[in-house]
């Protein structure tokens, strides 16, 4: 994995969130913020786990169902869910998860790289993985989390969305 030696430089501070009983971890500096799920527009013809964007003060946000993502299935509902504000590779998105844990200190010499048994589980998704508490906590390498059509297909929305909030503040009363 090509993240790991630039990961193991110095301690990290890791976000950790659950999702469907397994926890996953961010590298702190990608955070954004951490917010409560609210309305969303449904974009037509996105993939599945796109569940939306989201108007953030001013700022359009896709919103990522990590569950969906990662083919899992979750039974807790979209309002009981939280939505962790990412950026990576200049790209802001939303990743809805089960729920947030807290920040956990990661002694870079305890990561390991992703076993060989979740190859099936596309590991350019992860960084690698710790075991903390006789807990599995896998780091998730932003980077990957989409593929580079899906970056386009989310940047076009944004572009159009936007466009379309210049053009309402232009003409009062016409919407698009």
């Amino acid at each position: 994995m090509p993240e790991i030696n630039s990961f193991k430089e110095k301690e990290k501070q890791i976000v950790t969130f659950e999702l469907v009983n397994q926890f996953y971890g961010v590298d702190i500096s990608n955070i954004l913020e951490i917010i409560r799920p609210q309305a969303m527009t449904i974009i037509p013809g996105s993939p599945d786990y796109v569940e939306g964007i989201i108007n953030l003060r001013g700022q359009i946000i896709p919103i990522i169902d990590l569950a969906k993502r990662f083919k899992l299935q979750t039974n807790i509902e979209t309002n009981n869910r939280i939505i962790v504000v990412v950026e990576a590779e200049k790209i802001k998105l939303g990743l809805m998860v089960d729920r947030v844990l807290g920040v956990q200190k990661i002694d870079p010499a305890l990561i390991q790289p992703p076993p060989a048994l979740i190859d099936g589980i596309n590991t350019q998704y992860l960084i690698g993985t710790v075991l903390m508490d006789n807990q599995l906590l896998v780091l998730l390498n932003l980077n990957f989390i989409l593929q580079e059509q899906e970056k386009n297909f989310l940047s076009s929305v944004k572009e159009i969305t936007t466009a379309e909030k210049i053009i309402e503040k232009s003409v009062p009363g016409l919407t698009v």
